[in-house]
């Protein structure tokens, strides 16, 4: 395993079309994906160790690696959470595509592929989570992971 960098929050959201994908974490565990469907949700909590809601703060700015793999799903959503402190209610943010321009709520992937999504100004936030859903007929290759870094 190699050292993060700076910033560097690993992955964040790791969401499949069926159960028994896995990947190793930013620390170096073994984590399963979640299962994706079609209803937005969260990482979700049986994670060996919880990277998926990062603390952020302090004017940084979030680069969101997004790749996606549809697998008969004709497309996955994705937002952007935030809340100011743990127990407090989540709210939507929005965010930028780097390929499109695309300033909304919710992104949406119809290709597969690795996509960059920014933050659209500084983040001065308590946490942060990502939410995803897909769209179609769902199959195990379905596939969405999402790798964040940060300013810092």
């Amino acid at each position: 395993m190699s050292v993060p960098k700076p910033g560097d929050l690993g992955i964040i959201l790791a969401k499949a079309g069926a159960v028994g994908v896995s990947y190793v974490d930013i620390s170096g565990n073994t984590q399963a994906y979640t299962l994706i469907t079609g209803s937005y949700a969260a990482q979700g909590a049986a994670l060996v160790r919880d990277y998926s809601r990062p603390a952020i703060g302090k004017s940084q700015k979030l680069s969101l690696f997004v790749t996606v793999t549809l697998a008969g799903a004709t497309d996955i959503k994705l937002k952007l959470q935030s809340r100011y402190q743990d127990g407090d209610a989540w709210a939507d943010m929005q965010t930028q595509r780097c390929d499109t321009g695309s300033t909304t709520l919710e992104q949406t992937f119809s290709a597969d592929g690795t996509v960059l999504v920014q933050t659209i100004n500084e983040l001065s936030t308590g946490q942060i989570q990502l939410v995803a859903l897909a769209d179609g007929a769902i199959a195990a290759g379905t596939i969405v992971t999402v790798k964040a870094r940060c300013t810092i």
